[in-house]
């Protein structure tokens, strides 16, 4: 016990000194005891926010520095009283530091914070309660803040445009509250792997050597994270930053992760299109621009290499005809229809030669014929020897003839639609 409450009090004395090293939001608005030292006595009377937040700048202060002296990364953190506003105090601590933001400063926050800079407001929902706003609100980013939601929409008004869930969450939010915790990251993998790169101003040709030191840089991170991770991107997204005018604008596209089995070929692809992309959209100069590999699946066991020549197959246009669809192997089916073909009728002309030595061949004539009027002429036209050798001849050719045609089918592109029978009964029906 007597550990524990030392333990409490050095955090406390730790807090206060990291309290000094971060920037607190709107400070003027902050009452003055919140910073006092006289709240390290670790007394009941303290009060829970502020002490925490305070204990929150000390646990934070050491993760950046722990992670910089470790893998020489910097750190911007933001310390509030839930996630969304959290988030929201981070961008006051950049670059390399951390802020703070005390719940009485939330209100004035939410004036000066644009909707789409909040955490989930960034998408189709942020322009859904943007478009809730008067038009001359609307019509202008930065007078369509977090605070004048607060201030013109009733929950009614929420509730009504965006639906019950989304408009509940959406009256708290910007209000500062929201009861989402903070999830653990422990063995959670990260989404993308990315590289940016920011200029004063930068063109093409110049821009492609930027481009390669990017996409060599991604592609080796992508390495050492398959080989911890066993998983490997399908795509990557080009994002880039131009100002025009003064004003910033900022883009991306999609493109699929090189499949190349050499490293240089899978860097050069990258390269390649995205100058292309960029050319083909006209643009020209920019300030910022990077690549993010995304979409992460699990390697198969074959390895990297075999991975890529196989990920080029999978995204061939005939794998990907629908959901659950698999297109039948059109030589396959060919082979198999032909070959049934061919035992059918061979298998038929059988039958029929036995016919014939049983019962002759007029009573073999009158079986394959179905109708009357032929059987006394084809019995007639069978009577002389040389007649009957004439047409056994003619047979004969028929059956090569057919022979032919079943081979000529198995380098047709159609699929066959006719039958052995079918084939069989026209050899029947020419002798006759």
């Amino acid at each position: 016990q007597i550990k524990r409450e030392e333990f409490q009090r050095s955090c406390l004395v730790d807090s206060i000194s990291s309290l000094k090293e971060s920037v607190v939001c709107h400070q003027n608005r902050i009452p003055p005891f919140h910073n006092q030292q006289h709240s390290t006595n670790g007394n009941e009377d303290d009060d829970d926010d502020p002490k925490a937040l305070r204990i929150g700048c000390h646990i934070a202060h050491a993760i950046r520095r722990i992670v910089f002296q470790t893998l020489g990364f910097t750190l911007s953190s933001g310390i509030s009283t839930s996630k969304l506003v959290a988030k929201l105090a981070a961008s006051y601590g950049k670059p390399n530091g951390q802020a703070i933001i005390y719940p009485e400063a939330i209100p004035h926050v939410m004036e000066e914070t644009e909707i789409r800079k909040a955490r989930m407001l960034g998408g189709k929902l942020g322009k859904k309660v943007t478009s809730l706003l008067p038009p001359e609100l609307a019509t202008d980013k930065k007078k369509a803040t977090l605070g004048s939601v607060a201030r013109l929409l009733t929950l009614d008004d929420l509730v009504s445009g965006l639906g019950e869930d989304n408009g509940r969450w959406v009256f708290d939010a910007v209000r500062g509250i929201e009861h989402e915790e903070v999830k653990s990251t422990l063995k959670v993998l990260p989404k993308s792997i990315t590289a940016f790169k920011s200029f004063p101003k930068v063109s093409y040709p110049e821009l492609e050597k930027w481009t390669a030191l990017l996409a060599r840089d991604v592609m080796n991170r992508v390495q050492l994270d398959n080989a911890r991770n066993n998983r490997i991107p399908r795509a990557v997204t080009v994002g880039y930053t131009m100002k025009p005018g003064g004003s910033w604008i900022g883009k991306t596209f999609r493109l699929s992760f090189p499949t190349d089995r050499d490293f240089d070929s899978r860097v050069q692809r990258l390269v390649d299109n995205t100058r292309k992309i960029l050319t083909e959209r006209g643009e020209k100069s920019f300030i910022r621009i990077g690549f993010s590999a995304i979409d992460f699946v699990v390697r198969p066991k074959t390895g990297i290499d075999s991975f890529f020549a196989q990920q080029e197959k999978s995204t061939s246009p005939s794998k990907r005809r629908g959901d659950g669809a698999v297109r039948s192997n059109p030589t396959h089916t060919k082979d198999s229809n032909t070959e049934s073909t061919r035992a059918r009728l061979n298998a038929r002309l059988k039958q029929d030669q036995q016919q014939k030595e049983e019962c002759g061949i007029q009573g073999w004539l009158a079986k394959v014929d179905s109708a009357e009027l032929f059987t006394k002429a084809a019995a007639e036209e069978t009577t002389t020897s040389p007649h009957l050798d004439a047409n056994l001849k003619q047979s004969s050719q028929k059956v090569d003839e057919t022979e032919r045609i079943a081979e000529e089918e198995e380098g047709s592109t159609t699929n066959t639609a006719t039958t052995g029978e079918e084939i069989s009964q026209k050899i029947l029906s020419d002798e006759e």
